[in-house]
């Protein structure tokens, strides 16, 4: 696979897995990325990947950089572009946060070892320091990385600033660096996590995740080439289309489990209504039913009726007839809703963690729930 490829497609896995990647690039652990943009022609420009606390990932990918002071290396480069982001960002805001921001060099596992000389000088700047603090306090191969990081940085500032780098964004700079090895083999560490948490997030099983991240991987290069924007529906989106209905909603399958458990209960409850008392109970047919189910796939719709005339009936005779096929299906007695005049009642009623809107938007598979 493809090494930028290989990282998309990580960060695609754990975008539609809603797994955490914030601790990994420095930033909050329980992080994950809620949008994914390849080639976006501003910053580090490979992939920019939003988190869900509003942290962001600029990553730029280089198979195998070495820690070279020349301004033509992959290193070189790659600080040219991360010195033209920071002064860039200036102009709408006062700085870059790197307690939200990581500018990722991605490497590959077998990129030279004095890469991790420079990551190890760059992370004694995260508890705090300026640069000649710092600099006097590290190993004097760490010293020569941050010479080589300085000179770097001196050379694209003074083209678009006209001076070298002030220390303060010397040590800003240190901070918002991450060197970061993947495993881009088809059978390394990073792929199998990929297959893990796709396979047992979304399909139950760690095994089912193996051909959905191979279709990830064809889903990746054509967002590389367009630069189009995804988030995790239209991920989602695209891999049902290729033939992967996923079966668990990460962060929702409690709140859906509830639901369904409701909807059971009250089904099973109201089941009389569709049936006559008369020998051990007939099921009484509903000539609307066809009409019934087309526009409740179709859309809302509300039922009328006399009283009497079988609404209740013929609704639980649908979320029956729904349940049995397996369809996401949820039915709600107005009787429970007394007093219920926000979505906060609404899911404090039935003791879920999201709202109810959230919960039906990330039901899992391709049939929205009714």
């Amino acid at each position: 696979m493809d090494f930028g490829a290989a990282v998309g497609v990580w960060f695609a896995s754990h975008l539609v897995a809603v797994a955490p990647v914030g601790r990994r690039f420095g930033l909050g652990v329980g992080a994950f990325p809620i949008r994914l943009q390849f080639e976006t022609g501003t910053g580090l420009d490979d992939i920019e990947v939003g988190l869900s606390d509003g942290s962001v990932i600029l990553i730029q990918c280089k198979t195998r950089p070495a820690l070279s002071s020349s301004a033509h290396s992959g290193l070189g480069s790659m600080i040219a572009q991360l010195v033209r982001f920071v002064v860039s960002s200036a102009t709408s805001r006062p700085y870059v946060d790197s307690a939200r921001t990581s500018a990722v060099l991605a490497v590959a596992t077998d990129a030279p070892a004095s890469l991790n000389v420079l990551e190890a000088a760059c992370r004694m700047f995260d508890t705090g320091g300026t640069w000649p603090e710092v600099y006097a306090r590290v190993s004097e191969s760490q010293r020569s990385a941050l010479d080589i990081l300085r000179a770097h940085a001196d050379a694209e500032w003074s083209v678009q600033r006209g001076v070298v780098a002030p220390d303060d964004e010397l040590a800003r700079l240190a901070m918002l660096l991450h060197i970061v090895r993947f495993d881009a083999s088809d059978t390394g560490s990073d792929l199998r996590e990929c297959t893990r948490i796709v396979g047992t997030r979304l399909f139950g099983r760690e095994e089912a995740g193996s051909t959905p991240v191979e279709s990830l991987n064809g889903i990746v290069r054509r967002l590389v080439r367009s630069g189009a924007p995804a988030d995790k529906e239209g991920l989602l989106r695209l891999l049902r289309a290729a033939g992967h209905e996923d079966l668990h909603s990460p962060m929702f399958d409690a709140d859906i489990a509830r639901l369904t458990n409701r909807t059971q209960t009250e089904v099973a409850r109201l089941e009389r209504h569709s049936r006559l008392s008369i020998d051990g109970g007939v099921a009484i047919p509903r000539g609307c039913m066809p009409a019934l189910k087309a526009a409740a796939e179709d859309g809302s719709l509300l039922v009328i009726g006399e009283p009497g005339a079988g609404k209740t009936g013929v609704l639980v005779a649908l979320a029956q007839e729904r349940l049995r096929s397996e369809l996401p299906t949820v039915f709600l007695s107005v009787d429970d809703l007394y007093g219920v005049t926000t979505l906060d009642d609404l899911r404090a009623t039935f003791d879920l963690d999201a709202h109810v809107l959230d919960s039906l938007q990330n039901w899992p598979g391709s049939r929205p729930a009714s």
